[in-house]
């Protein structure tokens, strides 16, 4: 049987901030803002947590379909869905923070599956368990040796690989 989690507390209160400024900025009519908007190609994604690369592409993971997501700003046009790439992962992974690794990688968490996630520049994915089952692996972080640092939120603990 598949195991659920509620939301952690932090990310329903980071998004809440975070829709609260977009709202005082674009209520108040700041004239400094342009939105513009590049829709995915599949519904219920659920984007979250994002990165950008030396390139300028911009990577984020899909909660909603197990994937992580690449928009190639050079092939992207507002208001359409070209230029997105994405990369299948474990069913029931739900993909949480990520971090770009100095070698251009990019390394994810996967929430439900107790595991890390590194996505290569190529989009070669590969997928790594995690010690402690039902230990919640929630965000990343790489460091300039190229370390990879996560949280473990279930555990509560700080973790290197």
């Amino acid at each position: 049987m598949a195991r659920q989690r509620l939301l952690p507390a932090s990310l329903i209160l980071s998004l809440a901030i975070l829709a609260l400024a977009i709202l005082a900025a674009t209520a108040s009519g700041n004239p400094n803002w342009t939105l513009t908007e590049f829709p995915l190609p599949a519904e219920s994604a659920w984007p979250q947590a994002m990165a950008a690369d030396g390139s300028g592409n911009l990577w984020f993971v899909e909660v909603g379909r197990d994937q992580v997501g690449r928009l190639v700003m050079a092939q992207a046009t507002p208001g359409a869905s070209n230029g997105f790439s994405e990369f299948a992962l474990t069913l029931g992974a739900w993909p949480q923070g990520m971090a770009m690794a100095p070698d251009g990688s990019l390394w994810f968490a996967e929430y439900l599956a107790d595991a890390l996630g590194t996505v290569s520049p190529g989009g070669i994915v590969t997928e790594y368990q995690v010690l402690n089952p039902g230990s919640g692996p929630l965000d990343v972080a790489t460091d300039s040796d190229g370390s990879i640092w996560f949280v473990q939120s279930e555990s509560n603990t700080v973790s290197h690989f």
